[in-house]
């Protein structure tokens, strides 16, 4: 059937044929051109639970991330295998006096537990032992460690994705191995994060606030002043001034102190 071109008929339907008409020399280019590469957008990076794993650099690098951990540089854990008993939260538990405790030698961790009189299990902290107390923990090869709290975390975040081992507080705050006290370079980043997020979750507390401390003398310090150039001189308050603060606010909500205390 031919359809003239000008004719009245064929205007209801010419526009649309001429359309795919045009289109079709760009679907043809389209089908035959090349498929671009796909790359990961921004939505696509990885979670802050796995941003640890690509942490496999020189001892420089690890310290650079775990000295960043918000809150935790000055706490020691005690990582238990599931192997011991739910009654050990504590280097005082008498079930560790028969076991080597797993510990980095020359670490404040070392000192916790010979201070205890317990057994140590000195590994040396180097890049190839970093995790071995953790390997060892999960394979049979030791049933108690006092480690790091970063360094623990990095450990069991690697390698104990099923959440096997425990961690509670080992004791007050220490500063952290030598070889990882690197000064902090700014905000902590993902991996830092996810490893704060992993102490908290087993229930360790910042050791700064296991200090006791005498909050009657920290109140009866006199008021800030008023002017705020001599606020500005003055300072704020010490992280164990607030640690004290918390710990009295605690125990006067816990009923723990008398009507005069």
């Amino acid at each position: 059937m031919i359809v003239a071109l000008d004719g009245s008929q064929s205007a209801g339907w010419w526009p649309p044929c001429r359309r795919l008409v045009r289109a079709a020399p760009l679907l043809l280019a389209v089908g035959m051109a090349p498929r671009p590469v796909l790359r990961a957008s921004v939505q696509d990076a990885p979670p802050a639970a796995d941003a640890c794993h690509s942490l496999t650099g020189s001892l420089d690098q690890v310290a650079a991330t775990l000295s960043t951990v918000p809150r935790y540089g000055a706490t020691y854990v005690l990582v238990l295998s599931p192997r011991v008993g739910a009654d050990v939260t504590s280097l005082d538990a008498s079930a560790l006096k028969t076991v080597e405790v797993a510990v980095h030698d020359g670490t404040a961790g070392a000192a916790m537990v010979q201070a205890k009189g317990l057994k140590p299990h000195p590994y040396p902290l180097d890049r190839e032992n970093l995790t071995r107390p953790i390997v060892d923990l999960l394979g049979g090869g030791a049933q108690a460690a006092v480690l790091w709290a970063p360094l623990a975390a990095l450990g069991i975040d690697r390698l104990d994705p099923d959440g096997t081992l425990r961690m509670v507080n080992a004791g007050g705050p220490e500063p952290p191995p030598a070889v990882l006290a690197a000064a902090s370079t700014g905000a902590p980043n993902p991996c830092a994060v996810n490893i704060a997020g992993l102490i908290e979750a087993n229930g360790v507390v910042p050791a700064e606030l296991l200090i006791p401390a005498d909050i009657r003398r920290l109140i009866g310090r006199p008021p800030p002043a008023r002017d705020t150039e001599a606020v500005r001189q003055r300072g704020t308050l010490s992280e164990p001034q607030i640690a004290a603060i918390y710990q009295y606010v605690r125990a006067r909500s816990q009923g723990d102190l008398g009507p005069n205390e």
